[in-house]
């Protein structure tokens, strides 16, 4: 399995696109910051979402900077993409896993170890996307005030909540690129899936469950995360069942497809 994850991690520093996508990410967050300027992606069933830019109308900071751009995490989602492709997909939808099983290696570790080496990548991203941030805003503006141990422990809990939520999506993403081998439906069902359940909840107001399944609305609102905690732990929880039932479908799909 370390060998995997290690051939995983050697396979995406020398894909340009990773590098391409983080370049991109970097000049976004500096030009977002630069500008003072925030945007969100898809449909928003709170009137506090509708209106992002307002919220931090104010002098910014390093501080403000951090949760202005975290604020736009369903948008960084899409900088995330390439980290399927490269990592999950490329192995599959190009075969070439059949050579790491016929060395011996079990279907189950093999998708594990990929697994557990795009969770990784994708947890470091999180909060690559707030150091980059607070690193730009303090060039900016300096640190401002705010910024201390509370401060951080915040960050690393909305950070946290944030990753799995985000991953909750990719798995599905996953269980379709294992049930199609298609890498361009699974990209498609990771940036689909966020408006779903919200079309879902408009259409059927009084089905409150379905609010449990808006991963797009919890990780693009850390104040909501911080002050809400009865709703952020359904949403959490809702979020870890979707990983462990689609990780299991999709070892169980992998298991049973011909090679």
């Amino acid at each position: 399995m370390i060998s995997t994850i290690r051939a995983d991690f050697y396979r995406l520093f020398r894909t340009k696109g990773f590098w391409i996508s983080q370049l991109l990410l970097i000049a976004f967050i500096f030009a977002s910051i630069a500008g003072q300027t925030v945007g969100q992606v898809g449909v928003n069933l709170e009137d506090t979402a509708g209106t992002a830019s307002d919220a931090f109308a104010m002098d910014w900071t390093g501080v403000i900077s951090v949760n202005a751009m975290t604020s736009m995490m369903q948008l960084f989602v899409y900088f995330m993409l390439p980290l399927l492709v490269i990592i999950i997909g490329h192995d599959f939808t190009k075969e070439t896993y059949k050579n790491i099983l016929t060395v011996g290696v079990s279907r189950t570790k093999y998708f594990l170890s990929q697994y557990l080496s795009f969770a990784f990548m994708i947890l470091l991203q999180v909060f690559y996307i707030y150091m980059v941030s607070f690193l730009t805003g303090m060039l900016f503006y300096g640190v401002g005030e705010g910024f201390n141990t509370n401060q951080i422990r915040e960050w690393l809990f909305t950070g946290m909540i944030q990753f799995i939520t985000i991953m909750a999506i990719m798995t599905i993403s996953c269980f379709v690129t294992y049930l199609t081998r298609s890498n361009v439906l699974s990209i498609i069902i990771a940036v689909a899936f966020p408006f779903i359940p919200v079309i879902l909840t408009i259409i059927f107001p009084h089905t409150k469950w379905l609010r449990f399944f808006d991963f797009q609305s919890i990780m693009s609102n850390p104040a909501f995360i911080i002050n809400n905690a009865k709703e952020t732990s359904q949403v959490t929880i809702t979020a870890l069942l979707t990983i462990a039932i689609l990780l299991t479908a999709t070892t169980h799909q992998f298991k049973k497809m011909d090679l």
